[in-house]
């Protein structure tokens, strides 16, 4: 027991709970391909299988690996930004990673830890370990406010319900709240001072003589971050423009997949308005507390594509989209992560 408190807290991915969150994630995407068609079974799959033509899982593969390759070069433009390097083997190794991470917590909340904690360990300083993970994740969910107006737009016009409205109206006030947020905080970081020493208020008796020393200590780490933050802002609109054309690579990839397995089965439809219909789908999942939005993705994609198929192949169409937007990059990051935290060695 002595020689595991020395140790410290365990690394992310290395506690029981993630595998409970894995299992969860699972379960509830397989809950949500059941109630589609109010149950499924082989026959759906082999339906689909049958009417698929297979040239059209290639591309649905080399776009994977576009999208996974992205990230990792997304990575390494943000490093560049904050004076860093990473190789693109090891930058991909972090990306597929967090990618997993991501994917089985609540929110997507354990991917910013593995890719902190991944970065520290290839020798990158921890305020600009955390500066990519912050931006990444900034650029990543921003990418919805200047585009969803639109997109409602083009993909509903006038037909998107009070329910649909109301949830996009929630996600941007959620998400305008938290950029105000992360905007003081970094522009003024005396408010963290503030706030860490109001919180640890909730502190047992014997912790309270030692409020102030933790409330310096994470403002001094903040202080460090925000410098790092404004190294990005301060690089130019042309570096900025990098981070922002490899986010968009990467949604471009998730987005296209849905279009492209339809051309597997022969359905030719407007790519514009299905992409749309899908940011809108993402958007909405991504402000729900459910493991990679399981369960809630799959019914959300029977609301997109359920007009354009027979129901006989939904299920079996909306199993392959999420293997390709999904499952895949929890089939290939967790392994990748296993390996990354029980590994010594950098990947050249």
């Amino acid at each position: 027991m002595l020689k595991k408190m020395k140790a410290g807290p365990s690394p992310p991915g290395e506690r029981w709970q993630d595998g409970v969150w894995l299992l969860a994630a699972l379960f509830l995407s397989g809950a949500g391909l059941w109630t589609v068609e109010r149950g499924i079974s082989w026959d759906h799959f082999r339906l689909f299988l049958t009417h698929f033509h297979f040239c059209f899982l290639l591309g649905a593969l080399l776009i994977a690996a576009l999208l996974f390759i992205a990230e990792a070069i997304r990575v390494q433009v943000i490093l560049h930004l904050v004076g860093e390097s990473l190789p693109l083997g090891r930058a991909l190794q972090v990306a597929l990673s967090t990618a997993f991470a991501l994917g089985i917590t609540p929110f997507g909340v354990g991917g910013p830890p593995v890719q902190t904690y991944l970065l520290k360990r290839s020798g990158i300083p921890l305020e600009k370990s955390l500066t990519v993970a912050a931006t990444q994740a900034a650029w990543t969910v921003g990418f919805f406010v200047p585009v969803l107006p639109l997109v409602v737009k083009v993909g509903y016009g006038k037909t998107a319900g009070r329910e649909e409205l109301f949830l996009i109206l929630f996600g941007l006030t959620w998400l305008a709240f938290l950029t105000a947020c992360c905007y003081l905080l970094v522009t003024r970081p005396h408010l963290v001072y503030i706030l860490t020493f109001k919180l640890t208020g909730i502190l047992p008796p014997g912790l309270v003589p030692r409020r102030r020393f933790l409330a310096r200590r994470v403002m001094g780490e903040w202080l460090r971050l925000s410098r790092t933050v404004k190294l990005i802002f301060n690089s130019g609109a042309a570096a900025i423009l990098k981070v922002t054309l490899w986010t968009a690579v990467i949604w471009g990839a998730l987005f296209v997949m849905g279009p492209l397995l339809l051309l597997g089965l022969g359905v030719h439809t407007s790519w514009l308005v299905l992409i749309a219909r899908q940011i809108v789908i993402y958007f909405i999942i991504s402000t729900v507390p459910l493991p990679g939005g399981s369960g809630l993705a799959e019914l959300g994609a029977a609301t997109v594509f359920r007009p354009l198929l027979p129901g006989s192949l939904l299920p079996g169409f909306i199993a392959a989209w999420r293997f390709f937007t999904y499952y895949l990059q929890l089939l290939v990051g967790g392994p990748i992560l296993w390996y990354s935290l029980r590994s010594g060695q950098r990947v050249p």
